[in-house]
């Protein structure tokens, strides 16, 4: 086995990787209450590799993806003034019901949804109806003075995670749990009416990652090419 092409290959897939959830952070850099990915790596040398069926381990070489998970930090707060907008100030999440199954997310860009009878409950931008604690509808009403919903931030539902970094990413801006998250819980965060909560990529330290990435990408693609070139070199001298 020539180690040289393991070690540049698994680089390649490890940056690939790399590259692949910056990239996402970037093009989530204004989705409302948005969490950045990082992915954490570790290296292969202390692992024995089982390669075709055989019984004799390899020792292991290069890298590998181990983890996907979340950065939880607080976004910052803007001011829309929107009446139904809304944002958390603290640990936890909204949850809405995404096909009959709670999701839960950050963004409280929400709006007005008809369910068919007149009747308006809260909803997300993709028409998932946000839940309250109980797991129910949240109905709207609106001030016939200055046209505008009812403040229901006190009814609102907010759950927290054991490991919050660990949640199931679905589409939408939404995640779901597992067993690497625990189970949810009733939490008492804070909601701001009025308030979204801003993504959380910093695109400084994002386009920094995406260079180191890419600088590595190229190293590994080079470690693939000299090990090649060796051995170009070594057949010919057989023949």
């Amino acid at each position: 086995m020539n180690i040289g092409f393991y070690t540049g290959a698994s680089g390649l897939v490890a940056y690939q990787s790399d590259m692949n959830v910056v990239g996402n952070n970037i093009a989530n850099s204004n989705t409302p209450g948005y969490k950045p990915d990082t992915d954490t790596f570790e290296d292969l040398l202390h692992y024995k590799m089982y390669v075709n069926n055989t019984s004799q381990p390899l020792q292991g070489t290069g890298t590998r993806n181990v983890m996907t998970g979340m950065k939880m930090e607080q976004g910052a707060l803007q001011h829309t003034k929107s009446d139904l907008d809304y944002a958390l100030l603290g640990d936890g999440f909204f949850a809405v019901d995404n096909n009959g199954t709670p999701a839960y997310t950050r963004c409280g860009a929400f709006e007005a949804a008809n369910d068919g009878t007149g009747t308006y409950y809260l909803a997300d931008q993709a028409g998932h109806f946000v839940l309250n604690a109980q797991g129910g509808r949240i109905p709207l009403e609106r001030d016939p003075t200055v046209g505008v919903f009812h403040d229901v931030s006190q009814q609102i539902g907010v759950f927290r995670f054991p490991n919050p970094e660990s949640l199931t990413q679905l589409s939408d801006n939404l995640y779901a749990e597992n067993t690497a998250s625990g189970q949810p819980e009733v939490a008492n965060t804070e909601i701001r009416n009025g308030y979204l909560e801003q993504s959380g990529t910093k695109l400084v330290e994002e386009m920094s990652n995406l260079i180191m990435a890419q600088r590595g990408y190229q190293l590994s693609a080079r470690v693939l090419q000299a090990n090649n070139e060796v051995e170009d070199v070594i057949n010919n001298l057989r023949s």
